[in-house]
């Protein structure tokens, strides 16, 4: 990246963090006033320790974060955690968070469609939450029959499988693409959550 200006590069980070945050959540600071809020350290400290790498994006960086941990708050960004993720992402050459999404959701909704049909039974049922983490967790989170089912289970169940916060943050990054919702309502209709 040459000479990096930090602290120019850590204004870029908190807008794209913001951006990516504001999808999730209205509460947050102001661009304006950043240097004056708790996480700008945060957003030097990333810089300083990820910024002079060559693969060094804030844009995907954030985008991934996101994509891959839901709502998350600046600190987390300055981890060994947060850059192997990118890091995979970026070797793998697998930025398009979307195209991942879309993916997940297709290869579930098919593998769901397949078993129902060879079992002539629903899927969505007790007996057979073991064979839930097969599942994308974001078609979990649209799924109507699973959070029906996702409901009377066991809290013990429950914690082995999913989080309710963790299905919900999926769920939102779903419905918040328009593309991949406007889909899925034609696919699942009463299915979907």
């Amino acid at each position: 990246m040459g000479n990096l200006n930090i602290e120019q590069e850590a204004f870029a980070l908190a807008r794209a963090f913001l951006n990516e945050f504001s999808k999730l959540d209205p509460k947050h600071f102001r661009i304006s006033n950043v240097k004056n809020s708790k996480y700008w350290k945060a957003f030097i400290k990333t810089v300083e320790m990820f910024g002079k790498n060559p693969e060094w994006d804030c844009y995907k960086f954030v985008e991934i974060q996101f994509y891959e941990f839901g709502k998350i708050y600046p600190f987390q960004l300055a981890t060994k955690r947060a850059w192997d993720t990118y890091f995979d992402y970026y070797s793998r050459g697998e930025v398009d968070a979307e195209k991942n999404i879309a993916k997940s959701l297709l290869n579930s909704y098919q593998f769901i469609k397949r078993w129902e049909e060879k079992n002539k039974k629903k899927f969505f049922t007790h007996e057979n939450y073991t064979m839930f983490n097969n599942i994308s967790p974001y078609y979990l989170a649209i799924s109507q029959s699973f959070y029906d089912t996702y409901c009377l289970m066991p809290e013990v169940d429950k914690k082995k499988l999913i989080s309710e916060n963790d299905l919900n943050i999926k769920r939102i990054m779903v419905v918040r693409n328009k593309k991949i919702f406007s889909k899925l309502k034609e696919a699942l209709k009463n299915e979907l959550r």
